[in-house]
């Protein structure tokens, strides 16, 4: 009995870890359309221009009441990338079993 409780609390607990990355990682992505989006930056400014760059970003985090609207937009762009995702996911699963 012991042995079958930790393997549910091992799946349990690695599906958290795993929830949690997905959710980082789409809020990294959203993050990165902002900046790409709005801001109006390249992926090639990480080489040419990366202090602009970087002083965009940690003035973004470091004054989040002033940049309202990228935290909300980053925020409601990463969870309709994690419905897309989980969406997909289940139907991947659905198609798989029949």
């Amino acid at each position: 009995m012991k042995n079958f409780l930790n393997k549910i609390e091992e799946k349990m607990l690695s599906r958290f870890i795993g929830g949690f990355i997905v959710c980082a990682v789409m809020w990294l992505n959203a993050f990165g359309v902002y900046i790409g989006r709005f801001l109006r930056f390249n992926s090639w400014d990480i080489f040419v221009n990366p202090f602009s760059l970087i002083s965009e970003i940690v003035d973004i985090i470091f004054n989040p009441y002033d940049y309202r609207y990228v935290w909300a937009m980053s925020f409601c762009f990463a969870f309709f990338m994690a419905i897309l995702y989980y969406t997909t996911k289940r139907l991947g699963d659905v198609f798989k079993n029949s």
